[in-house]
């Protein structure tokens, strides 16, 4: 089964998080520390070829090899 399949990864520049992209296009955030994966998006058919933090580790982009980019905005609203 090819959706299972992680094909980028990314850890966060300073906290124990790691970015997973999966083959058929979900992306999903690791928290390390305390052993939980959370989903950010759902799969879009197309495999995960690029996954990036911002260097604070508050936003992150990820990309597919169809083209979409997808970004992401982790800062808590005040």
């Amino acid at each position: 089964d090819t959706a299972a399949v992680v094909t980028r990864v990314a850890a966060h520049p300073a906290a124990p998080f790691v970015l997973l992209g999966f083959a058929d296009g979900p992306v999903q955030i690791a928290d390390i520390a305390k052993k939980r994966v959370t989903p950010l998006s759902p799969a879009t058919g197309s495999p995960v070829s690029a996954l990036e933090w911002s260097p604070d580790g508050w936003r992150l982009a990820a990309g597919t090899e169809s083209g979409t980019l997808r970004l992401f905005d982790l800062k808590p609203r005040t």
